[in-house]
């Protein structure tokens, strides 16, 4: 399955400090079309909201530079959504059998960091940890995403994206070239950037065997 997600996010403050704000964070994730459990594609285990969750974590968020922020909320409200019969009948992605929602009260932390290292890459990566106080508040539910944007020149660009949660572990490389020159690249070029490109897919994958 290809990296189908929405997240929607929204978080508004009143200044406290000069580095910290009274905050709140509003958020919601699901996906647009059916994940299926390869190489069986004729078994649905995910669609559009199920599973989707929304969280609501209002708290102190503390953003010491520009590019630097973290939220951190105790009371936090999750909710996980699985509006589908045959998911929901087994108890999929923690909500109860037969039951549509799952309401979660426990501590969250939302942390961003986006900047330039320099002129040619740009680094954003987020951490999101939530622990359910109430079930097992030992066991995070994790979701860390990177984007490392690197500008080869003006005509050649990649990006290298990851997204690690509690479920699953995910990877694209893509590489963008631009003008009407790329038309003029021979063959060998055009093998050598598909060979780089595979070879870091392949090293992320065992990367993440090995984790």
């Amino acid at each position: 399955k290809s990296n189908d997600n929405i997240e929607l996010i929204s978080k508004f403050g009143i200044e406290a400090t000069k580095v910290l704000n009274y905050s709140a964070l509003l958020k919601f994730n699901s996906q647009f079309s059916a994940g299926y459990n390869y190489p069986n594609d004729t078994t649905v285990i995910s669609k559009f909201l199920a599973p989707g969750y929304i969280l609501f974590a209002p708290g102190i968020d503390w953003k010491p530079k520009d590019y630097f922020s973290v939220l951190i909320s105790p009371p936090t409200v999750r909710v996980i959504i699985v509006n589908d019969k045959k998911l929901n009948s087994v108890g999929a992605f923690g909500v109860d059998s037969n039951q549509v929602i799952k309401t979660e009260i426990g501590a969250y932390l939302h942390a961003t960091f986006n900047k330039d290292l320099n002129k040619e890459v740009n680094l954003q990566t987020s951490l999101d940890l939530f622990s359910n106080y109430f079930d097992h508040p030992e066991n995070l539910v994790v979701n860390w995403q990177m984007l490392l944007s690197l500008k080869v020149n003006k005509y050649i660009s990649a990006s290298l994206n990851t997204n690690l949660s509690s479920r699953i572990i995910r990877s694209a490389v893509t590489v963008n070239l631009s003008g009407s020159w790329h038309k003029k690249l021979n063959r060998s070029i055009l093998k050598l950037l598909q060979q780089w490109t595979m070879g870091i897919r392949r090293f992320i994958t065992n990367l993440s065997a090995w984790s």
